[in-house]
């Protein structure tokens, strides 16, 4: 065994997931590592969705979170609703978390659409 087998074996199986559904990476022989110690642990389908959530929904959730602390989004979108709503004051967090979960629908919906 070659020291990524080593060393991957104390990676969990997200982790290991994430290495093997980004191969470009990673060099060829910690993907094989990789996908080695994925094979003897049976992986379920609970550890598919975690690594989905960690590559592709947690950056979605950072990146508004920056928006959001440099105000940046916030005056946008204040702006944007006032218009709307027709010049009505409206509760820009509620209105935030309601954008966040359409979009984290959203992903769901293309991440099983394209499974």
């Amino acid at each position: 065994m070659d020291d990524f087998h080593e060393t991957y074996k104390t990676y969990s199986n997200k982790e290991l997931i994430k290495i093997v559904e980004q191969p470009q990476l990673y060099q060829p022989s910690a993907v094989d590592a990789a996908r080695s110690i994925l094979s003897h642990r049976q992986p379920t389908e609970f550890d598919f969705e975690e690594a989905f959530q960690y590559r592709y929904i947690d950056p979605l959730l950072q990146l508004l979170a920056v928006a959001i602390h440099a105000g940046v989004l916030g005056v946008f979108l204040k702006s944007e609703m006032r218009q709307y709503f027709g010049g009505k004051d409206v509760n820009i967090v509620s209105f935030l978390v309601k954008c966040v979960v359409i979009c984290v629908m959203i992903a769901i919906v293309v991440m099983y659409s394209t499974a």
